[in-house]
């Protein structure tokens, strides 16, 4: 198993990455005080749990796999959700604080793509360790 551990590698390096750059934005971009920010990114820190336990011991911890792809899944999911239902209120928005919002957009952009490639590795990792565990136990 451990040929897959640069694919393990770079999930959990993308999720740290990603963390990073939510806490950063949050930060930066100063979302109003009435805006309970915290209470939606912590959550965020379980997707580089996984990939830290997958990293080092993935017999023990592939059945992550599917929560980790079904959370990427609603995050991919959320993304498109947020672009559609306020598409109208970034385009008025771009006049008062065009700044603000093409940060705001290239982030879902960078987020949706990391976000699809891991979903998309993190299947590909998943099907591989079944097929390496099916061949390792007699084909079941």
């Amino acid at each position: 198993m451990e040929v897959f551990r640069p694919l393990r590698a770079v999930l959990f390096a993308y999720e740290m990455i990603r963390l990073l750059l939510l806490l950063f934005l949050g930060y930066f971009l100063r979302p109003p005080v009435s805006f309970p920010w915290p209470v939606y990114a912590v959550p965020g820190v379980l997707f580089p749990l996984m990939t830290l336990f997958l990293l080092i011991r993935p017999a023990d911890y592939k059945a992550y796999l599917p929560l980790y792809i079904t959370g990427k899944a609603a995050a991919l999911a959320a993304s498109l959700g947020w672009l559609f239902f306020s598409g109208s209120g970034v385009i008025a928005s771009i006049f008062l604080d065009p700044k603000t919002v093409v940060v705001t957009l290239g982030a879902v952009a960078v987020f949706f793509l990391g976000d699809l490639l891991s979903a998309a590795g993190a299947f590909w990792l998943h099907s591989k360790l079944k097929e390496t565990a099916a061949a390792g136990e007699g084909g079941l």
